[in-house]
């Protein structure tokens, strides 16, 4: 139950952040007990999670890892259980460039396609491409299913749009070098 409490304070926190305007991505990736010691009527003993919280802004990031540090001081408390968060790891943001974003939403205007923008605060490649100077940006592929999941599907008509829309932009970029 200190595990339910937690995350969903945390959920509360992530959607007052973006009621304020901030952008903020959070993700339980994991939640889960040892199947060799939970059952219907056992109290597990111990939960596993993973979380993974991102944002342009470092200040939202400093401000949730406070939070998320008293937060789960006060639950233990509570609740007379211990949490550990485990070790943690933080990218710096990594903006992509404004010049690249707008023109792939011209090629996007261009090929018909619609567009939305879309703080993902990921980066992938690009954040290490950005984080070197190199002006990047990201064209997304909507996934019916969500990414980052077994069922991780796209359609081939969004791949062919996505694929216009690249095409189109590698040769402005072309013709104007």
């Amino acid at each position: 139950m200190a595990g339910s409490e937690l995350v969903s304070s945390l959920e509360q926190w992530w959607h007052q952040i973006e009621a304020n305007g901030g952008d903020m991505v959070l993700t339980l990736g994991e939640f889960s007990t040892n199947p060799e010691r939970h059952g219907i009527t056992k109290v597990p003993g111990h939960v596993g999670f993973t979380l993974d919280m991102r944002s342009q802004n470092p200040a939202i990031l400093d401000r949730f890892d406070a939070y998320l540090k008293a937060r789960s001081a006060e639950i233990a408390a509570k609740r007379d259980v211990a949490i550990d968060l485990g070790p943690a790891t933080r990218a710096a943001p990594a903006p992509m460039d404004d010049t690249v974003q707008s023109d792939l939403v011209a090629a996007a205007q261009h090929c018909n396609v619609g567009t939305m923008s879309l703080p993902s605060g990921g980066g992938h490649d690009s954040a290490t491409f950005a984080g070197l100077g190199v002006p990047s940006g990201m064209l997304f592929i909507r996934n019916e299913n969500g990414s980052h999941n077994p069922e991780e599907h796209m359609s081939l008509d969004d791949f062919h749009c996505a694929a216009r829309v690249l095409t189109k932009w590698a040769r402005c970029m072309l013709s104007s070098a």
